[in-house]
Protein backbone atom coordinates (compact mmCIF):
# COMPACT_ATOMS: atom_id res chain seq x y z
CA UNK A 1 0.00 0.00 0.00
CA UNK A 2 1.04 3.61 -0.47
CA UNK A 3 0.89 6.45 2.04
CA UNK A 4 -0.75 9.45 0.40
CA UNK A 5 0.62 12.99 0.42
CA UNK A 6 -2.34 14.15 2.50
CA UNK A 7 -2.37 14.89 6.19
CA UNK A 8 -4.97 13.68 8.69
CA UNK A 9 -5.51 15.64 11.88
CA UNK A 10 -2.38 17.65 11.15
CA UNK A 11 0.02 14.75 10.60
CA UNK A 12 1.00 13.63 7.07
CA UNK A 13 0.04 10.00 6.43
CA UNK A 14 3.66 8.97 5.73
CA UNK A 15 4.51 9.76 9.37
CA UNK A 16 1.13 9.23 11.03
CA UNK A 17 1.21 6.23 13.42
CA UNK A 18 -2.55 6.42 14.07
CA UNK A 19 -3.15 5.75 10.39
CA UNK A 20 -0.12 3.72 9.29
CA UNK A 21 0.16 1.55 12.39
CA UNK A 22 -3.02 1.59 14.49
CA UNK A 23 -5.63 1.76 11.72
CA UNK A 24 -3.87 0.01 8.85
CA UNK A 25 -2.13 -2.80 10.72
CA UNK A 26 -3.82 -3.32 14.07
CA UNK A 27 -7.41 -2.59 13.07
CA UNK A 28 -7.49 -3.56 9.40
CA UNK A 29 -4.95 -6.38 9.74
CA UNK A 30 -2.75 -5.34 6.81
CA UNK A 31 0.50 -7.34 6.86
CA UNK A 32 2.17 -6.14 3.67
CA UNK A 33 4.51 -3.26 2.88
CA UNK A 34 3.59 0.38 3.21
CA UNK A 35 5.57 2.66 0.92
CA UNK A 36 5.60 6.42 0.62
CA UNK A 37 4.15 8.13 -2.41
CA UNK A 38 6.83 9.42 -4.76
CA UNK A 39 8.95 11.84 -2.74
CA UNK A 40 6.44 11.61 0.10
CA UNK A 41 9.11 11.32 2.78
CA UNK A 42 10.99 14.31 1.37
CA UNK A 43 7.78 16.31 1.46
CA UNK A 44 7.59 15.94 5.23
CA UNK A 45 10.47 18.41 5.20
CA UNK A 46 10.10 20.35 1.98
CA UNK A 47 6.33 20.82 1.83
CA UNK A 48 4.65 19.94 5.11
CA UNK A 49 7.43 21.45 7.26
CA UNK A 50 6.83 18.99 10.11
CA UNK A 51 10.49 17.95 10.49
CA UNK A 52 13.75 19.91 10.62
CA UNK A 53 15.71 18.09 7.93
CA UNK A 54 15.37 15.60 5.12
CA UNK A 55 17.18 12.96 7.18
CA UNK A 56 14.80 13.52 10.11
CA UNK A 57 11.90 12.96 7.69
CA UNK A 58 13.09 9.37 7.25
CA UNK A 59 13.24 8.89 11.02
CA UNK A 60 9.66 10.02 11.59
CA UNK A 61 8.36 8.16 8.55
CA UNK A 62 9.70 4.82 9.79
CA UNK A 63 8.53 5.49 13.33
CA UNK A 64 5.13 6.39 11.92
CA UNK A 65 4.84 3.10 10.06
CA UNK A 66 6.16 3.76 6.55
CA UNK A 67 8.38 0.83 5.51
CA UNK A 68 10.24 2.44 2.61
CA UNK A 69 10.49 5.61 0.57
CA UNK A 70 10.39 5.99 -3.18
CA UNK A 71 11.78 6.73 -5.70
CA UNK A 72 15.08 6.62 -3.74
CA UNK A 73 16.00 6.07 -0.12
CA UNK A 74 17.99 9.18 0.61
CA UNK A 75 16.48 9.68 4.05
CA UNK A 76 16.16 6.02 5.00
CA UNK A 77 19.88 5.42 4.48
CA UNK A 78 20.42 7.52 7.62
CA UNK A 79 18.30 5.20 9.80
CA UNK A 80 21.31 3.22 11.19
CA UNK A 81 22.71 6.46 12.55
CA UNK A 82 19.46 7.20 14.39
CA UNK A 83 19.53 3.70 15.88
CA UNK A 84 23.09 4.21 17.12
CA UNK A 85 22.04 7.56 18.62
CA UNK A 86 19.14 5.91 20.45
CA UNK A 87 16.48 7.83 18.52
CA UNK A 88 15.01 4.79 16.75
CA UNK A 89 14.23 1.30 18.03
CA UNK A 90 16.02 -1.32 15.97
CA UNK A 91 12.97 -3.59 16.08
CA UNK A 92 11.01 -1.06 14.02
CA UNK A 93 13.62 -1.22 11.28
CA UNK A 94 13.60 -5.02 11.51
CA UNK A 95 9.81 -5.06 11.04
CA UNK A 96 10.01 -2.92 7.92
CA UNK A 97 12.87 -4.96 6.45
CA UNK A 98 11.04 -8.20 7.18
CA UNK A 99 7.90 -7.04 5.38
CA UNK A 100 9.88 -5.93 2.31
CA UNK A 101 11.99 -9.11 2.15
CA UNK A 102 8.88 -11.27 2.52
CA UNK A 103 7.37 -9.73 -0.59
CA UNK A 104 10.62 -10.11 -2.53
CA UNK A 105 10.95 -13.77 -1.54
CA UNK A 106 7.35 -14.50 -2.50
CA UNK A 107 7.89 -12.87 -5.88
CA UNK A 108 11.09 -14.83 -6.49
CA UNK A 109 13.22 -11.70 -6.86
CA UNK A 110 16.25 -13.31 -5.26
CA UNK A 111 16.21 -16.22 -7.72
CA UNK A 112 15.35 -14.00 -10.72
CA UNK A 113 16.07 -10.38 -9.79
CA UNK A 114 15.92 -8.87 -13.30
CA UNK A 115 13.52 -8.92 -16.20
CA UNK A 116 14.59 -10.27 -19.55
CA UNK A 117 14.65 -7.21 -21.84
CA UNK A 118 14.13 -9.40 -24.88
CA UNK A 119 10.75 -10.52 -23.53
CA UNK A 120 9.42 -7.14 -22.45
CA UNK A 121 7.76 -6.21 -25.72
CA UNK A 122 6.09 -9.59 -26.06
CA UNK A 123 4.86 -9.46 -22.46
CA UNK A 124 3.47 -5.95 -22.79
CA UNK A 125 2.15 -6.26 -26.33
CA UNK A 126 0.42 -9.45 -27.35
CA UNK A 127 -2.98 -10.24 -28.87
CA UNK A 128 -4.58 -10.96 -25.49
CA UNK A 129 -3.51 -7.65 -23.95
CA UNK A 130 -4.45 -5.67 -27.04
CA UNK A 131 -7.89 -7.30 -27.13
CA UNK A 132 -8.39 -6.45 -23.46
CA UNK A 133 -7.40 -2.83 -24.07
CA UNK A 134 -9.85 -2.59 -26.95
CA UNK A 135 -12.61 -4.17 -24.86
CA UNK A 136 -11.96 -1.74 -21.99
CA UNK A 137 -12.23 1.18 -24.42
CA UNK A 138 -15.54 -0.06 -25.77
CA UNK A 139 -17.08 -0.70 -22.35
CA UNK A 140 -16.00 2.71 -21.00
CA UNK A 141 -17.87 4.74 -23.62
CA UNK A 142 -21.10 6.38 -22.42
CA UNK A 143 -23.90 7.69 -24.62
CA UNK A 144 -25.27 10.69 -22.72
CA UNK A 145 -27.77 11.99 -25.28
CA UNK A 146 -29.20 10.70 -28.56
CA UNK A 147 -32.13 12.16 -30.49
CA UNK A 148 -32.00 9.25 -32.93
CA UNK A 149 -29.08 10.41 -35.03
CA UNK A 150 -27.00 7.48 -33.74
CA UNK A 151 -26.15 4.93 -34.87
CA UNK A 152 -25.35 6.55 -38.21
CA UNK A 153 -27.70 5.25 -40.90
CA UNK A 154 -26.64 4.79 -44.51
CA UNK A 155 -23.45 6.33 -45.82
CA UNK A 156 -23.67 10.09 -45.23
CA UNK A 157 -20.79 12.51 -45.70
CA UNK A 158 -19.24 13.31 -42.33
CA UNK A 159 -17.41 16.36 -41.07
CA UNK A 160 -14.85 15.38 -38.43
CA UNK A 161 -13.96 18.57 -36.60
CA UNK A 162 -11.92 19.37 -33.50
CA UNK A 163 -8.44 18.98 -32.03
CA UNK A 164 -9.13 15.36 -31.04
CA UNK A 165 -10.36 14.27 -34.45
CA UNK A 166 -6.98 13.28 -35.88
CA UNK A 167 -4.95 13.00 -32.67
CA UNK A 168 -3.40 9.77 -31.43
CA UNK A 169 -2.08 11.28 -28.20
CA UNK A 170 -5.14 12.93 -26.66
CA UNK A 171 -7.12 9.73 -25.96
CA UNK A 172 -4.10 8.40 -24.00
CA UNK A 173 -3.81 9.01 -20.27
CA UNK A 174 -0.84 10.40 -18.36
CA UNK A 175 1.63 7.97 -16.77
CA UNK A 176 2.01 6.26 -20.14
CA UNK A 177 4.98 6.11 -22.48
CA UNK A 178 3.38 8.56 -24.98
CA UNK A 179 2.82 11.08 -22.18
CA UNK A 180 6.48 10.79 -21.14
CA UNK A 181 7.54 11.33 -24.75
CA UNK A 182 5.34 14.42 -24.87
CA UNK A 183 7.08 15.72 -21.75
CA UNK A 184 10.52 15.02 -23.16
CA UNK A 185 9.66 16.58 -26.50
CA UNK A 186 8.48 19.76 -24.77
CA UNK A 187 11.69 20.01 -22.76
CA UNK A 188 13.93 19.11 -25.69
CA UNK A 189 12.43 21.75 -27.96
CA UNK A 190 12.80 24.56 -25.47
CA UNK A 191 9.24 24.37 -24.20
CA UNK A 192 8.07 23.66 -20.69
CA UNK A 193 10.64 22.21 -18.30
CA UNK A 194 8.65 19.33 -16.95
CA UNK A 195 9.31 16.64 -14.41
CA UNK A 196 7.50 14.34 -12.04
CA UNK A 197 7.15 15.70 -8.55
CA UNK A 198 8.73 12.82 -6.65
CA UNK A 199 11.78 12.77 -8.92
CA UNK A 200 12.18 16.52 -8.71
CA UNK A 201 11.94 16.41 -4.92
CA UNK A 202 14.67 13.83 -4.67
CA UNK A 203 17.01 15.14 -7.35
CA UNK A 204 16.90 18.60 -5.83
CA UNK A 205 18.17 17.46 -2.44
CA UNK A 206 21.72 18.55 -1.82
CA UNK A 207 23.94 16.10 0.05
CA UNK A 208 25.34 18.70 2.43
CA UNK A 209 22.07 20.20 3.60
CA UNK A 210 18.74 19.69 1.84
CA UNK A 211 17.91 22.99 0.18
CA UNK A 212 15.51 21.67 -2.43
CA UNK A 213 16.65 24.15 -5.08
CA UNK A 214 16.36 22.41 -8.44
CA UNK A 215 19.65 22.65 -10.36
CA UNK A 216 20.70 21.82 -13.88
CA UNK A 217 22.29 18.49 -14.58
CA UNK A 218 25.74 20.01 -14.61
CA UNK A 219 25.18 21.04 -10.99
CA UNK A 220 24.34 17.54 -9.89
CA UNK A 221 20.54 17.55 -9.99
CA UNK A 222 18.02 17.28 -12.75
CA UNK A 223 15.95 20.27 -13.86
CA UNK A 224 13.57 18.26 -16.02
CA UNK A 225 12.81 14.83 -17.39
CA UNK A 226 14.89 15.47 -20.48
CA UNK A 227 18.05 15.78 -18.36
CA UNK A 228 17.73 12.15 -17.30
CA UNK A 229 18.61 10.85 -20.75
CA UNK A 230 21.62 11.03 -23.01
CA UNK A 231 21.28 12.26 -26.57
CA UNK A 232 21.68 8.68 -27.77
CA UNK A 233 18.87 7.51 -25.50
CA UNK A 234 16.59 10.31 -26.60
CA UNK A 235 17.21 9.50 -30.24
CA UNK A 236 16.30 5.85 -29.66
CA UNK A 237 12.94 6.65 -28.08
CA UNK A 238 11.22 7.71 -31.28
CA UNK A 239 8.63 10.39 -31.64
CA UNK A 240 5.28 10.14 -29.92
CA UNK A 241 3.12 9.67 -33.03
CA UNK A 242 5.35 6.93 -34.45
CA UNK A 243 5.29 5.04 -31.17
CA UNK A 244 1.50 5.19 -31.03
CA UNK A 245 1.16 4.01 -34.61
CA UNK A 246 3.44 1.09 -33.83
CA UNK A 247 1.06 0.24 -30.99
CA UNK A 248 -1.75 0.00 -33.52
CA UNK A 249 -3.39 3.34 -32.74
CA UNK A 250 -5.50 5.01 -35.38
CA UNK A 251 -7.27 8.33 -35.05
CA UNK A 252 -11.04 8.77 -35.19
CA UNK A 253 -10.65 10.52 -38.55
CA UNK A 254 -8.70 7.59 -40.00
CA UNK A 255 -11.22 5.05 -38.77
CA UNK A 256 -14.21 7.00 -40.10
CA UNK A 257 -12.52 7.57 -43.48
CA UNK A 258 -12.58 3.79 -43.97
CA UNK A 259 -16.36 3.84 -43.60
CA UNK A 260 -17.67 7.19 -44.87
CA UNK A 261 -16.74 10.16 -47.04
CA UNK A 262 -15.08 12.57 -44.59
CA UNK A 263 -14.23 16.27 -44.56
CA UNK A 264 -11.74 17.01 -41.79
CA UNK A 265 -10.86 20.29 -40.09
CA UNK A 266 -8.95 20.70 -36.84
CA UNK A 267 -10.64 24.02 -36.13
CA UNK A 268 -8.58 25.03 -33.11
CA UNK A 269 -6.04 23.88 -30.55
CA UNK A 270 -6.96 22.34 -27.21
CA UNK A 271 -5.75 25.26 -25.12
CA UNK A 272 -4.07 27.90 -27.26
CA UNK A 273 -6.06 30.94 -28.44
CA UNK A 274 -6.72 31.44 -32.11
CA UNK A 275 -9.72 31.03 -34.40
CA UNK A 276 -7.90 30.89 -37.72
CA UNK A 277 -9.24 27.40 -38.37
CA UNK A 278 -12.89 28.24 -37.79
CA UNK A 279 -13.65 29.06 -41.42
CA UNK A 280 -12.32 25.70 -42.61
CA UNK A 281 -14.35 23.92 -39.93
CA UNK A 282 -17.54 25.74 -40.90
CA UNK A 283 -16.94 24.89 -44.56
CA UNK A 284 -16.44 21.23 -43.69
CA UNK A 285 -19.77 21.24 -41.87
CA UNK A 286 -21.53 22.93 -44.78
CA UNK A 287 -20.17 20.29 -47.18
CA UNK A 288 -21.33 17.39 -45.00
CA UNK A 289 -24.54 15.70 -43.86
CA UNK A 290 -23.50 15.03 -40.26
CA UNK A 291 -20.89 16.64 -38.02
CA UNK A 292 -18.71 14.75 -35.52
CA UNK A 293 -17.17 17.23 -33.07
CA UNK A 294 -14.17 15.67 -31.27
CA UNK A 295 -13.43 17.99 -28.34
CA UNK A 296 -12.10 17.93 -24.79
CA UNK A 297 -8.82 17.86 -22.91
CA UNK A 298 -5.46 16.15 -22.56
CA UNK A 299 -3.99 14.30 -19.58
CA UNK A 300 -0.31 14.41 -18.65
CA UNK A 301 2.15 17.14 -17.71
CA UNK A 302 2.54 19.57 -20.65
CA UNK A 303 -0.14 21.22 -22.78
CA UNK A 304 -2.80 19.49 -20.72
CA UNK A 305 -6.11 20.19 -19.00
CA UNK A 306 -5.67 17.59 -16.26
CA UNK A 307 -3.38 15.06 -14.66
CA UNK A 308 -1.38 14.72 -11.48
CA UNK A 309 -0.94 18.20 -10.07
CA UNK A 310 -2.99 19.62 -12.94
CA UNK A 311 -6.43 20.89 -11.95
CA UNK A 312 -9.03 23.10 -13.57
CA UNK A 313 -11.03 25.93 -12.02
CA UNK A 314 -13.60 25.90 -14.84
CA UNK A 315 -15.72 23.11 -16.28
CA UNK A 316 -16.17 24.68 -19.72
CA UNK A 317 -14.50 23.34 -22.84
CA UNK A 318 -10.87 24.55 -22.81
CA UNK A 319 -9.48 27.21 -25.11
CA UNK A 320 -11.57 28.13 -28.15
CA UNK A 321 -13.46 24.85 -28.31
CA UNK A 322 -16.84 26.15 -27.12
CA UNK A 323 -16.69 28.95 -29.69
CA UNK A 324 -15.79 26.41 -32.36
CA UNK A 325 -18.71 24.19 -31.37
CA UNK A 326 -21.16 27.08 -31.57
CA UNK A 327 -19.82 28.26 -34.93
CA UNK A 328 -20.15 24.79 -36.43
CA UNK A 329 -23.58 24.15 -34.90
CA UNK A 330 -24.83 27.40 -36.45
CA UNK A 331 -24.48 25.76 -39.87
CA UNK A 332 -27.59 23.75 -39.02
CA UNK A 333 -26.32 20.22 -39.59
CA UNK A 334 -26.84 17.57 -36.88
CA UNK A 335 -23.90 17.59 -34.46
CA UNK A 336 -22.58 14.59 -32.53
CA UNK A 337 -20.27 15.75 -29.72
CA UNK A 338 -17.58 13.31 -28.55
CA UNK A 339 -15.88 14.42 -25.33
CA UNK A 340 -12.36 13.27 -24.44
CA UNK A 341 -9.98 13.89 -21.59
CA UNK A 342 -9.65 13.78 -17.83
CA UNK A 343 -12.57 14.96 -15.76
CA UNK A 344 -16.01 15.97 -16.92
CA UNK A 345 -17.38 19.12 -18.54
CA UNK A 346 -20.47 21.14 -17.63
CA UNK A 347 -21.95 21.83 -21.07
CA UNK A 348 -25.66 22.70 -20.94
CA UNK A 349 -25.39 24.53 -24.29
CA UNK A 350 -24.05 21.41 -25.96
CA UNK A 351 -26.71 19.24 -24.31
CA UNK A 352 -29.39 21.49 -25.79
CA UNK A 353 -27.94 22.05 -29.28
CA UNK A 354 -26.19 18.77 -30.11
CA UNK A 355 -28.10 15.83 -31.53
CA UNK A 356 -26.00 13.37 -29.54
CA UNK A 357 -23.33 13.51 -26.84
CA UNK A 358 -20.78 10.74 -26.19
CA UNK A 359 -18.52 10.71 -23.13
CA UNK A 360 -15.34 8.98 -24.27
CA UNK A 361 -12.98 9.93 -21.41
CA UNK A 362 -9.50 8.56 -22.31
CA UNK A 363 -10.16 5.26 -24.10
CA UNK A 364 -6.51 4.46 -24.80
CA UNK A 365 -4.65 3.41 -27.96
CA UNK A 366 -7.74 1.93 -29.62
CA UNK A 367 -9.93 4.96 -29.01
CA UNK A 368 -10.41 5.73 -32.71
CA UNK A 369 -11.77 2.28 -33.47
CA UNK A 370 -13.96 2.09 -30.35
CA UNK A 371 -15.59 5.50 -30.91
CA UNK A 372 -16.08 4.84 -34.64
CA UNK A 373 -17.71 1.52 -33.79
CA UNK A 374 -20.11 3.31 -31.45
CA UNK A 375 -20.96 5.92 -34.06
CA UNK A 376 -21.71 3.46 -36.86
CA UNK A 377 -23.53 0.99 -34.61
CA UNK A 378 -20.99 -1.82 -34.68
CA UNK A 379 -20.81 -1.24 -30.92
CA UNK A 380 -23.91 -0.73 -28.80
CA UNK A 381 -22.87 1.54 -25.90
CA UNK A 382 -23.59 0.27 -22.41
CA UNK A 383 -21.46 2.42 -20.09
CA UNK A 384 -22.94 4.37 -17.17
CA UNK A 385 -21.68 7.53 -15.50
CA UNK A 386 -19.52 6.97 -12.39
CA UNK A 387 -19.90 10.68 -11.57
CA UNK A 388 -22.62 13.31 -11.53
CA UNK A 389 -22.22 15.91 -14.29
CA UNK A 390 -23.34 19.42 -13.29
CA UNK A 391 -24.93 22.09 -15.45
CA UNK A 392 -22.54 24.73 -14.18
CA UNK A 393 -19.58 24.98 -11.86
CA UNK A 394 -21.82 26.90 -9.44
CA UNK A 395 -23.55 23.61 -8.60
CA UNK A 396 -20.32 21.99 -7.39
CA UNK A 397 -20.11 20.02 -5.14
CA UNK A 398 -22.90 18.01 -6.77
CA UNK A 399 -23.21 14.29 -6.08
CA UNK A 400 -25.99 11.73 -5.95
CA UNK A 401 -25.30 10.52 -2.39
CA UNK A 402 -25.69 13.88 -0.64
CA UNK A 403 -26.92 13.99 2.94
CA UNK A 404 -30.64 13.81 3.65
CA UNK A 405 -31.95 17.36 4.04
CA UNK A 406 -29.42 18.87 1.66
CA UNK A 407 -28.38 18.58 -1.96
CA UNK A 408 -30.26 18.97 -5.19
CA UNK A 409 -33.25 16.73 -4.49
CA UNK A 410 -36.44 18.55 -3.53
CA UNK A 411 -36.30 18.42 0.26
CA UNK A 412 -38.84 21.22 0.71
CA UNK A 413 -41.54 19.98 -1.65
CA UNK A 414 -43.16 22.85 -3.52
CA UNK A 415 -42.64 25.47 -0.82
CA UNK A 416 -42.49 28.79 -2.73
CA UNK A 417 -40.09 30.34 -0.21
CA UNK A 418 -37.71 27.54 0.62
CA UNK A 419 -37.33 26.05 -2.84
CA UNK A 420 -34.02 24.35 -2.11
CA UNK A 421 -32.72 25.36 -5.54
CA UNK A 422 -31.20 28.28 -7.44
CA UNK A 423 -32.84 31.53 -8.50
CA UNK A 424 -30.88 31.62 -11.76
CA UNK A 425 -30.83 28.01 -12.92
CA UNK A 426 -31.87 24.40 -12.49
CA UNK A 427 -30.76 22.59 -9.36
CA UNK A 428 -30.72 19.14 -10.97
CA UNK A 429 -27.64 17.68 -12.66
CA UNK A 430 -27.12 17.85 -16.38
CA UNK A 431 -26.62 14.07 -16.30
CA UNK A 432 -27.09 12.04 -13.08
CA UNK A 433 -24.84 9.40 -11.58
CA UNK A 434 -25.42 6.04 -13.23
CA UNK A 435 -26.89 7.53 -16.43
CA UNK A 436 -26.14 6.04 -19.83
CA UNK A 437 -28.14 5.30 -22.98
CA UNK A 438 -28.22 2.39 -25.40
CA UNK A 439 -29.38 1.66 -28.95
CA UNK A 440 -31.86 -0.82 -27.49
CA UNK A 441 -34.33 -0.65 -24.59
CA UNK A 442 -34.55 -2.53 -21.31
CA UNK A 443 -37.09 -3.28 -18.62
CA UNK A 444 -36.94 -4.14 -14.92
CA UNK A 445 -39.69 -6.34 -13.50
CA UNK A 446 -40.66 -8.80 -10.76
CA UNK A 447 -38.84 -7.08 -7.90
CA UNK A 448 -38.71 -9.30 -4.82
CA UNK A 449 -37.28 -9.02 -1.31
CA UNK A 450 -36.50 -12.43 0.17
CA UNK A 451 -36.78 -11.34 3.82
CA UNK A 452 -38.50 -8.45 5.54
CA UNK A 453 -36.29 -8.72 8.63
CA UNK A 454 -32.52 -9.30 8.78
CA UNK A 455 -30.21 -9.49 11.83
CA UNK A 456 -27.57 -6.81 12.20
CA UNK A 457 -24.90 -9.42 12.94
CA UNK A 458 -24.12 -11.72 10.04
CA UNK A 459 -27.25 -10.70 8.17
CA UNK A 460 -27.64 -10.79 4.39
CA UNK A 461 -30.18 -8.65 2.57
CA UNK A 462 -31.27 -10.51 -0.57
CA UNK A 463 -33.38 -9.11 -3.36
CA UNK A 464 -34.03 -10.02 -6.97
CA UNK A 465 -35.17 -8.29 -10.14
CA UNK A 466 -35.65 -9.43 -13.72
CA UNK A 467 -33.79 -7.50 -16.42
CA UNK A 468 -35.11 -7.77 -19.96
CA UNK A 469 -34.04 -6.51 -23.38
CA UNK A 470 -37.21 -5.11 -24.95
CA UNK A 471 -35.51 -3.77 -28.07
CA UNK A 472 -34.44 -5.13 -31.43
CA UNK A 473 -30.70 -5.59 -30.90
CA UNK A 474 -28.30 -6.98 -28.35
CA UNK A 475 -27.04 -4.58 -25.71
CA UNK A 476 -25.68 -4.07 -22.21
CA UNK A 477 -27.68 -2.87 -19.22
CA UNK A 478 -26.27 -2.00 -15.80
CA UNK A 479 -28.84 -2.69 -13.09
CA UNK A 480 -28.06 -0.68 -9.96
CA UNK A 481 -28.96 -1.19 -6.30
CA UNK A 482 -28.99 1.75 -3.88
CA UNK A 483 -29.66 1.79 -0.13
CA UNK A 484 -30.69 4.36 2.47
CA UNK A 485 -30.76 3.80 6.24
CA UNK A 486 -33.73 5.58 7.78
CA UNK A 487 -33.23 5.39 11.54
CA UNK A 488 -29.78 6.75 12.26
CA UNK A 489 -29.32 9.56 14.79
CA UNK A 490 -26.88 11.23 12.40
CA UNK A 491 -27.79 12.48 8.94
CA UNK A 492 -27.21 9.84 6.30
CA UNK A 493 -27.01 9.99 2.50
CA UNK A 494 -30.30 9.95 0.60
CA UNK A 495 -28.92 6.96 -1.29
CA UNK A 496 -25.70 5.00 -1.67
CA UNK A 497 -24.74 2.60 -4.43
CA UNK A 498 -24.53 -0.84 -2.82
CA UNK A 499 -24.22 -3.11 -5.86
CA UNK A 500 -24.51 -3.21 -9.64
CA UNK A 501 -24.33 -5.74 -12.44
CA UNK A 502 -23.63 -5.24 -16.14
CA UNK A 503 -25.51 -7.71 -18.35
CA UNK A 504 -25.33 -8.42 -22.07
CA UNK A 505 -28.79 -9.38 -23.31
CA UNK A 506 -30.04 -10.49 -26.69
CA UNK A 507 -33.34 -9.09 -28.04
CA UNK A 508 -36.19 -10.50 -25.97
CA UNK A 509 -33.84 -12.13 -23.46
CA UNK A 510 -34.51 -11.89 -19.71
CA UNK A 511 -32.17 -12.64 -16.81
CA UNK A 512 -32.89 -12.81 -13.10
CA UNK A 513 -30.40 -10.85 -10.99
CA UNK A 514 -30.10 -11.47 -7.24
CA UNK A 515 -28.11 -9.13 -5.01
CA UNK A 516 -26.84 -10.24 -1.58
CA UNK A 517 -25.80 -7.31 0.61
CA UNK A 518 -24.09 -8.12 3.90
CA UNK A 519 -25.04 -5.94 6.84
CA UNK A 520 -21.29 -5.47 7.30
CA UNK A 521 -21.45 -3.32 4.13
CA UNK A 522 -23.94 -0.90 5.72
CA UNK A 523 -21.72 0.61 8.39
CA UNK A 524 -21.34 4.30 9.25
CA UNK A 525 -20.06 6.48 12.08
CA UNK A 526 -22.90 7.09 14.53
CA UNK A 527 -23.32 9.97 16.97
CA UNK A 528 -20.74 8.36 19.29
CA UNK A 529 -18.23 8.07 16.41
CA UNK A 530 -18.50 4.29 16.45
CA UNK A 531 -18.34 2.74 12.99
CA UNK A 532 -21.23 0.31 13.14
CA UNK A 533 -24.46 -1.05 11.74
CA UNK A 534 -27.53 -0.35 13.86
CA UNK A 535 -31.08 -1.71 14.02
CA UNK A 536 -33.64 0.18 11.97
CA UNK A 537 -35.28 0.46 8.56
CA UNK A 538 -33.22 0.03 5.40
CA UNK A 539 -34.68 1.27 2.13
CA UNK A 540 -33.57 -0.50 -1.04
CA UNK A 541 -33.88 1.07 -4.50
CA UNK A 542 -33.30 -0.70 -7.83
CA UNK A 543 -33.04 1.14 -11.12
CA UNK A 544 -31.14 2.07 -14.26
CA UNK A 545 -29.52 5.16 -12.69
CA UNK A 546 -29.64 7.14 -9.45
CA UNK A 547 -32.54 9.12 -10.94
CA UNK A 548 -34.31 6.24 -12.75
CA UNK A 549 -35.43 4.08 -9.83
CA UNK A 550 -37.92 1.39 -10.83
CA UNK A 551 -38.55 -0.34 -7.48
CA UNK A 552 -38.30 0.51 -3.79
CA UNK A 553 -38.56 -1.81 -0.82
CA UNK A 554 -37.81 -1.83 2.91
CA UNK A 555 -36.30 -4.36 5.28
CA UNK A 556 -35.84 -4.03 9.02
CA UNK A 557 -32.47 -4.68 10.60
CA UNK A 558 -32.96 -6.31 14.00
CA UNK A 559 -30.55 -6.89 16.84
CA UNK A 560 -27.89 -4.93 18.67
CA UNK A 561 -25.65 -2.15 17.44
CA UNK A 562 -22.68 -3.93 15.85
CA UNK A 563 -19.24 -2.26 15.63
CA UNK A 564 -17.70 -2.96 12.22
CA UNK A 565 -14.35 -1.22 12.22
CA UNK A 566 -11.80 -3.72 10.98
CA UNK A 567 -14.35 -6.24 9.72
CA UNK A 568 -16.55 -4.32 7.31
CA UNK A 569 -17.56 -5.59 3.88
CA UNK A 570 -17.02 -3.55 0.73
CA UNK A 571 -18.88 -5.41 -2.02
CA UNK A 572 -22.11 -7.31 -2.42
CA UNK A 573 -22.69 -10.71 -3.92
CA UNK A 574 -24.43 -10.94 -7.30
CA UNK A 575 -26.01 -13.99 -8.92
CA UNK A 576 -27.41 -14.08 -12.46
CA UNK A 577 -29.62 -16.86 -13.73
Amino acid sequence: MMASYSEIDGIPVAANPKIARTLLRETMGFQGMLTSDGGGVARLYSTNKVVRSYEEAGLYALKGGCDTEIPVGGAFKELPRFIREGKLEERLLDEAVRRILTIKFKMGLFEHPYVDPDQVEEAMRNPQREALSEQAAEKSLILLKNDGVLPIAGRPTLAVIGPHGDSLRYPISGYTYPAYLEMIDASRTGGEQASIGGMADESAKEEEAPGYQVKKKSGGAFASMVDLFSEEQKASMGDMTTVLREMGSRSLKAELEDRYPVHYARGCDILSPGREGFAEAVQAAEDSDLVIMALGGNCGWVHVTGGEGKDRCHLDLPGEQQALLEAVAAVGKPVVLVLYGPGSFALPWAAEHCAAVVEAWMPGPYAGKAVANLLDGTLNPGGKLPVTIPRTIGQVPLFYNHKTGSGYRDVYGHNPIFSGGYVDGEKTPLYPFGHGLSYTTFSLSDFELEEEEVPTEGGIVRLSVTVGNTGSRAGDEVVQLYTRFEDAFVTRPVMQLAAFKRLTLQPGEKRRVTFAVSTAQLGYYNEEMVFCVEPGRLTLMVGESSEAIAYTGTVRLNGEKLPLLGRRAYTAGVEVR
